[in-house]
């Protein structure tokens, strides 16, 4: 059986029955549509989802002239700020936002996403690892669905792993440079 997926102003025609064997890939791409939103499937790995060391180099390269949302920092703070207001629209009273510590939670959030902003590597870490700990006690608790917990979990895994390395990356060239500038003015 045949079935047709858009993709912009292209038609795929994608026979399911032999596309196990061809291009898994291509499939997941054309149904997700990922490469639309914020991120891109390259096709080269099966976790294309976690970016490649020559992304993360090109993406340093050129990390002055990238407009805002091309660059990894940029789209992980856009995903903090979005889960604070999340969390801010599902608080119903006061006493749930002070009682339960979501506040403490968003606000700790902005100032984190801050701190992102300014590419400071630990800010990265430290927001994935209480977000991620906070995943672990919605599903121990049984607080929302697994899924969504996971889901959500998984996206903030992936956006400081790439924050995080183009982070270091740009870092590694700060020093490399300063150092060359020190060693060439004797």
């Amino acid at each position: 059986a045949a079935n047709k997926v858009g993709e912009g102003d292209e038609v795929i025609d994608i026979d399911l029955n032999s596309y196990v064997k061809k291009d898994k890939l291509k499939l997941i791409k054309t149904i997700l549509l990922v490469d639309n939103i914020i991120f891109e499937f390259k096709g080269e790995n099966l976790m294309a989802w976690l970016v490649t060391k020559e992304q993360i180099e090109e993406e340093a390269n050129n990390y002055e002239s990238m407009t805002f949302f091309k660059k990894s920092k940029n789209v992980m703070v856009l995903f903090m700020l979005a889960i604070s207001a999340l969390s801010i629209f599902f608080i119903k009273t006061v006493e749930d936002a002070f009682g339960s510590g979501a506040i403490y939670e968003i606000i700790l959030n902005i100032i984190l996403a801050f701190f992102v902003f300014l590419n400071h590597r630990w800010a990265m870490i430290a927001f994935c690892v209480i977000y991620l700990l906070n995943k672990v006690i919605f599903i121990v608790e049984g607080m929302g669905s697994p899924i969504s917990q996971i889901i959500f979990g998984a996206i903030a895994i992936m956006l400081t792993n790439s924050a995080f390395r183009v982070a270091t990356t740009l870092r590694k060239k700060k020093v490399l440079t300063t150092e060359e500038t020190e060693n060439t003015e004797f």
